[in-house]
């Protein structure tokens, strides 16, 4: 990966103002919070990694708050998270996600655009979830927990509003903005920042497009979340073109995971519109597993419904069964099943939750989105 010497420069003087704050116990500026923002494919979540490993090469950890809903650094897309880092981030982001986090929430969709309130709400709840954790755990002359806070690629027009509505309750002490004159999403923003932020411009890469698009980066995530197994990516690949599973075994590995069995009569169980719905609207849906707490819905994480019968869903999830147990909610998001979750070969014995055939839409169910990316290089010939 390419570093760039401004990465470099503005990254140090970030840090050594931390190490001269830390000599002089200033108490404002132990806590640098640094948000990094910019158009799409410029580099942010790789500057993401390079500050926070920065910073902890200084034997400090970092806490990382994930506005990203698409493409989030520690979760799998649909959620909004507060993550603690202490140990370095040398892998691709779908191989260190976290079940763990200081605190989660379920967003349903991969982009702000669908509920841009709820989105803002739910940054706020998590920004405050940050300031009291360092509250009850650090006192007044300790060394405090820098902030991260990763932002999305919408920087025009409304999620520009969003965007500075984010800086205006977060109170950045520096914003990264990354730019690059050869990217049509780049720009350098005309911010109007408060009084303790200072904006620091620094060079973010230029798309070529020849990388992997956000679309498959979602489905990456979402098969690396489920699966809870990093050695199948020795077998399986990526492209451009989308992900090389030749032998179907993202599917087949999901099909015969034993599921658990979750009465719907024990949790609350719907839709973001509404939590009093069928069961069958969850059917091969991906969905949200909540605690409610403090009259607040803690994201545990995602599931699976691969089947219901009578009352009883029967998910699929990395959770722990010991985490489970204290799932109060269940609720579909708007994201879609990866179809490499779904199609197990053209000669498996049934294609669940998959009809080509006819117009007629089960409850639940919807057209899926149009892939202008689904032919394979390896199927071409076949």
């Amino acid at each position: 990966i390419t570093i760039f010497d401004s990465w470099k420069s503005s990254c140090d003087r970030v840090v050594s103002v931390r190490n001269k704050d830390q000599s002089s116990r200033n108490k404002q500026n132990l806590n640098s919070r640094i948000l990094i923002c910019g158009g799409k494919s410029v580099g942010k979540s790789s500057l993401l990694r390079y500050l926070s490993n920065r910073i902890l090469s200084n034997k400090v950890s970092v806490a990382v708050l994930d506005c990203d809903v698409g493409q989030p650094e520690f979760s799998p897309p649909g959620m909004l998270t507060l993550s603690l880092v202490d140990s370095p981030l040398l892998s691709p982001p779908f191989l260190h996600m976290r079940k763990n986090h200081l605190e989660s929430f379920f967003f349903g969709s991969n982009t702000s655009r669908d509920n841009p309130t709820t989105y803002l709400e739910l940054i706020t709840d998590l920004f405050n979830s940050y300031v009291i954790y360092l509250e009850n755990h650090f006192s007044g002359d300790e060394t405090k927990l820098p902030l991260i806070v990763n932002t999305d690629g919408w920087i025009k027009g409304f999620g520009f509003e969003i965007l500075t509505t984010i800086i205006e309750r977060i109170r950045p002490t520096h914003v990264f903005n990354l730019t690059n004159s050869a990217v049509t999403n780049s720009r350098t923003l005309d911010l109007s920042l408060p009084d303790v932020s200072t904006l620091v411009n620094v060079e973010g890469f230029a798309a070529t497009g020849t990388g992997i698009n956000a679309h498959v980066l979602r489905s990456i995530r979402l098969c690396a979340y489920f699966l809870d197994d990093t050695d199948i990516w020795h077998r399986v690949a990526a492209d451009s073109m989308g992900i090389i599973d030749t032998e179907y075994e993202i599917a087949n590995t999901l099909a015969r995971m034993k599921p658990y069995v979750v009465s719907s009569e024990s949790v609350c169980c719907g839709t973001e519109a509404s939590q009093f719905v069928g069961n069958e609207v969850l059917n091969g849906s991906i969905v949200g597993l909540m605690e409610k707490k403090k009259e607040k819905m803690h994201c545990l994480g995602l599931g699976v419904v691969r089947g219901i019968r009578g009352p009883f869903l029967y998910v699929l999830t990395p959770i722990p069964q010991e985490e489970l147990l204290q799932v109060t909610n269940i609720t579909k998001s708007a994201i879609q099943l990866p179809v490499e979750c779904l199609y197990r070969g053209p000669h498996s014995d049934a294609f669940p939750y998959l009809c080509c055939r006819t117009r007629v839409v089960a409850a639940g169910g919807q057209s899926m989105s149009s892939r202008n990316n689904i032919g394979r290089k390896h199927t071409n010939n076949v």
